[in-house]
């Protein structure tokens, strides 16, 4: 069946007056811009926490680089972070397990949309009841699904407000919510911050300041119990 209207019109002039080879230009263009953006900002990131990974006295900085592993890195490089007068010991392990459930999620949803596409066709051209009931199957997933990614997102920007909170405190407790709303607001002001920052010698807020060079300021130990210290 032949598509009309002058949408479609506008559409099918466009290409078949020579226009097809500008657009995919276009397209070309732009996508090698967002892949350009993509690359900067991995390697800004990467360099951010590898810079205060390192201040901290911490091993293994290869974590830094690998997309899943730097959410475990920024939390060794946190070592405890307190939620009011509660404190997650080990933020390294909760803040990865975050990730891997975002991008479960994100896999789930990518499967879920595709089976309401592949169930539309026999609907449309009167599909029997049990296509019908794949189709209603996929979308309460989806809803589900949406549900949880949105969940996990509220819990995910929580822990990261006080994921920067514990790290501007430890490096530069003067300027910190400073740099906290720029991480909050500004894209790509995080890893800037942090390579600021990491020309401080950081202070371990639970504890007395480190008199060995080589201390791993990852650990609590020293820590009192207060988490308004």
């Amino acid at each position: 069946m032949k598509m009309g209207g002058p949408v479609f019109d506008s559409i099918r002039e466009f290409f078949e007056t020579g226009g097809a080879p500008w657009a995919f230009a276009v397209v070309g263009i732009f996508m090698a811009i967002l892949g350009f953006a993509a690359a900067a900002e991995y390697v800004l990131i990467g360099i951010g926490y590898m810079r205060v990974f390192n201040k901290r006295g911490l091993k293994g900085v290869w974590k830094v680089w690998v997309p899943i592993a730097q959410s475990y890195a920024l939390g060794e490089i946190c070592g405890i972070v307190p939620i009011g007068q509660k404190v997650i010991k080990k933020p390294a392990k909760w803040y990865m397990l975050t990730s891997i459930g975002g991008l479960v999620i994100a896999v789930a949803e990518i499967i879920v949309t595709l089976g309401m596409f592949a169930a539309l066709p026999a609907m449309s051209s009167g599909g029997i009841v049990p296509v019908d009931s794949a189709y209603i199957m996929f979308s309460l997933l989806s809803l589900l699904f949406s549900a949880a990614a949105s969940g996990l997102g509220v819990w995910a920007t929580i822990f990261v407000i006080f994921i920067y909170i514990r790290i501007f405190r430890l490096f530069d407790k003067k300027n910190q919510l400073l740099y906290i709303l720029l991480s909050i607001f500004v894209p790509l002001a995080f890893p800037i911050c942090l390579i600021i920052v990491s020309k401080n010698t950081p202070i371990e807020y639970y504890g007395a300041p480190p008199t060995d060079g080589n201390a791993n300021y990852g650990q609590y130990t020293g820590y009192n119990g207060d988490p308004n210290r």
